[in-house]
């Protein structure tokens, strides 16, 4: 936050993979985010995300081991936008910019 603070923004758009990049912001300051898209994560917390549905874009693979439990999570997102990548192979270690520029 300081750093938003220092640019003078109110809110910004971030992205984010992995739960510790964007819990603590999530819990504290939701109101700082004017969108949050997070790119293959490994799931998706819908109490922690709820506040942001109309502000939340999830790009993922169709091909993650816990497909159903994301696509679970997913649908109680009402307003959330997602894009599939069809035929992705989204591992820990896969690096999406490479792969799918």
């Amino acid at each position: 936050m300081s750093l938003l603070d220092h640019l003078g923004l109110a809110k910004a758009h971030f992205a984010a993979r992995d739960p510790g990049d964007r819990q603590g912001l999530a819990r504290g300051h939701p109101e700082r985010i004017a969108s949050l898209s997070l790119i293959c994560p490994a799931g998706v917390d819908p109490e922690l995300v709820a506040g942001l549905t109309r502000r939340l874009l999830v790009v993922h693979a169709d091909r993650v081991p816990a497909m159903q439990k994301l696509v679970q999570a997913l649908a109680a997102l009402d307003g959330a936008e997602e894009q599939v990548l069809r035929g992705y192979d989204s591992l820990m270690w896969s690096d999406l910019a490479a792969d799918r520029g």
